[in-house]
């Protein structure tokens, strides 16, 4: 991601760096808006490989060697400073706002500064797709070390390639390269299972570095001049067709879907390859790609990445104005300052800074050194503290209890629809009450409360094996799977980790066309993050006028979208009478003991509160 410097600079480079930057910048802060934003990490991945190459072929040219320890100091060079310095800066703020958040410092910390924070979030079950499961500051930071660990590998690729070069007069930098690409690509598609969390495939090493390759292998192209060279009628026309492709895949791409690592991920970065290609065979071209706004952000990029999603983090969780559109204006606000600040620092502040800016007193050059020590000795105690201040972690329990969960809701999955069973007595008396007489507003959701008589529940819970009832929710309903049985008999749950609320329509449609959608659809979604209109309308034409639907409202403690949802979900209701707002914050909220750690997933005794809630709603 940072900048590789060259004597002639390629134009367009930095444009193609801006256009990266601003799809997942956009992602992370409405996701809903910009689902396949975080595409353009392939995109860093792709120019980070072609130029740094092009660096090293220009060094080789010039030494005809390569030199490891110096190519190991430019990367360190270029990389650590800021990454440091926003790794420091962030943990003293969290240590101060969101102390709960560091429980598990020591270990990120330890993975950001050594390059293996990918493979730190797999294994710690982290999902890029749902903050919910990864409350934490440095989710970004997975990208980073699959750059830190290509440029592990890549000087000693570099060297055996030019060794048989030298030796057999056969270039092999292009093949080579290409097929370790290609071998990448191919590892992405296989490792993907449908139908579980994606981000294994997403973060890994071996499925996302083929970028990297590929970018690498155009380089050994671009320095033999064997790139095609392209007039402004051909390659103003292709560019502005790529730039669109690449927009609508930002726009219509969603991270889970199976298509996303089939197809989706590979093609990406082809178009990446393809735009490189172009801008280095047409200067005009270049240009347009580098007009002065784009070229502006792409030479900050870098920093722009590292301080985004921290700066995303702790405004979502400590300021909330009240929709995730104002949440954005003000975070892209404190993204472009620290953003300036860290690229001011960067440039003059550490160490390398000033002695490379500054020839003057020592007193100044000493600056730099006594800044960065004393953010570095504070944030060193607080990693080291402040695990000890957090309550002790049970996201181990969760996570065992929500994948034996997962495995009995797909054991459901796969069985034949049954009917619910016909009323022995129907009471003409006590008749059902219509779902037109609940107000679609939500309020009289609110005034239910939570049935308090076991008696009162035994006779909802008869009356509910008697109705057809279908579930479709995320983790948290997932989690309460086992209540949710006891008290729905005869109900289809459809839960999954990390489920959105736009992945919703097609599994309904795939329920209704299984005979399984019953007349009550219960939805539990949002907890992931925020939807549209557009997304709801989807939901609700899936399940049709003729069925009555019940959406529970979202909650967390830490949730940063839960008011947005809330406040939209009202406003999304008005046009339906089918409809009614289950009101769980207003009872979760009261009982903090009922919750893991996360502030979101629910022990056994709010899995009861959870599930007696919503039959008290649903069974009147």
């Amino acid at each position: 991601m940072p900048a590789v410097s060259s004597k002639k600079r390629i134009a367009g480079m930095d444009g193609l760096r801006a256009i990266a930057i601003i799809g997942i910048v956009i992602y992370h802060m409405l996701p809903d808006v910009l689902s396949g934003g975080f595409l353009g990490v392939s995109m860093f991945f792709a120019l980070s490989g072609f130029l740094i190459t092009l660096s090293e072929s220009k060094s080789y040219e010039r030494n005809h060697r390569i030199n490891f320890g110096r190519f190991f100091y430019k990367r360190i060079r270029r990389i650590y400073p800021a990454m440091l310095m926003t790794l420091f800066v962030t943990v003293i703020l969290l240590a101060i706002f969101i102390p709960e958040s560091l429980k598990n410092i020591r270990g990120e910390a330890a993975s950001i500064i050594f390059g293996y924070n990918n493979i730190w979030q797999i294994h710690m079950n982290g999902s890029y797709f749902s903050n919910v499961s990864s409350h934490s500051a440095f989710i970004h930071m997975w990208s980073l070390a699959v750059e830190l660990q290509f440029y592990l590998v890549f000087p000693f690729i570099f060297w055996l390639i030019k060794k048989i070069e030298k030796e057999t007069d056969i270039d092999l930098g292009f093949p080579i390269m290409l097929a370790l690409a290609v071998a990448s690509i191919i590892a992405g598609i296989a490792a993907f299972k449908p139908g579980t969390d994606p981000t294994p495939v997403y973060y890994g090493t071996f499925t996302r570095i083929g970028t990297l390759f590929l970018g690498s292998a155009l380089a050994f192209l671009y320095e033999k001049n064997r790139l095609p060279r392209f007039n402004n009628i051909v390659a103003l026309p292709v560019l502005a067709g790529l730039i669109a492709a690449m927009v609508i895949l930002y726009i219509t791409t969603n991270g889970t879907d199976a298509v996303t690592y089939r197809v989706i991920l590979p093609v990406f970065s082809i178009i990446c390859a393809f735009v490189i290609v172009l801008i280095s065979g047409n200067d005009t071209a270049g240009r347009i790609l580098d007009v002065a706004p784009l070229q502006i952000i792409g030479r900050m990029s870098y920093e722009t990445y590292l301080v985004m999603y921290p700066v995303i983090f702790i405004v979502s969780l400590k300021i909330r104005l009240g929709s995730q559109y104002k949440d954005a204006v003000l975070e892209v606000a404190l993204i472009v300052a620290c953003t300036v600040l860290l690229h001011i620092f960067s440039k003059y502040l550490t160490p390398i800074g000033l002695a490379r800016t500054i020839q003057e007193k020592s007193f100044k050059k000493n600056t730099g050194y006594l800044v960065t020590a004393a953010l570095s000795a504070v944030a060193v105690i607080i990693i080291f503290i402040s695990p000890a201040l957090v309550k002790k972690d049970d996201s181990a329990e969760l996570q065992a209890q929500l994948e034996a969960n997962a495995k009995k809701s797909a054991t459901q999955a796969e069985q034949p629809a049954k009917p619910a069973k016909p009323a022995k007595k129907p009471s003409p008396s006590k008749p059902d009450k219509p779902a037109a007489a609940k107000k679609a507003s939500g309020n009289a959701a609110k005034k239910k409360k939570p049935a308090k008589k076991p008696a009162d529940n035994s006779k909802k819970i008869k009356r509910m094996a008697n109705k057809s009832v279908t579930m479709f929710g995320d983790s948290v309903m997932l989690g309460s799977y086992d209540v949710l049985r006891k008290k729905f008999p005869n109900a289809v749950i459809d839960a999954s980790v990390s489920r959105q609320a736009r992945d919703a329509a097609s599994e309904i449609i795939k329920q209704k066309q299984a005979g399984k959608l019953g007349n009550i659809v219960i939805i539990e979604l949002g907890t992931n993050g925020a939807f549209s209109s557009d997304t709801f309308e989807k939901i609700m034409g899936a399940i049709g006028a003729d069925r009555q639907v019940y959406w529970i409202l979202p909650y967390g403690k830490q949730l940063q979208w839960q008011d947005t949802v809330i406040s939209e979900l009202k406003k999304y209701i008005t046009k339906h009478n089918n409809i009614t707002l289950i009101d769980w914050p207003s009872l979760a909220s009261k009982h903090p003991e009922w919750f893991y750690s996360d502030g979101t997933h629910l022990k056994t005794d709010g899995q009861k509160g959870f599930a007696d809630l919503i039959l008290d709603s649903v069974g009147q």
